[in-house]
């Protein structure tokens, strides 16, 4: 994280404001917990192929912003 620039905890708060959900069980999790960043992102309509660690399908989770929710 040294060469991150002292930018590491903005960066996490930013990462954990964006939320993955399965379309079949609805678990969400943040970008950050599934090891993803998310850093000055926007996006509209995004989805990732994941396989969920709950019902254990794979599928195009939902990608959601949730502005505020940055705390961990």
């Amino acid at each position: 994280m040294l060469l991150m620039g002292g930018r590491a905890d903005e960066i996490e708060r930013q990462s954990r404001e964006w939320f993955v959900v399965c379309p079949r069980c609805g678990l969400e999790r943040t970008y950050w917990d599934i090891g993803g960043v998310r850093y000055k992102a926007r996006s509209r309509g995004k989805r990732i192929g994941l396989r969920c660690s709950s019902c254990g399908k794979r599928g195009m989770h939902v990608v959601e912003h949730r502005p505020g929710s940055g705390s961990p």
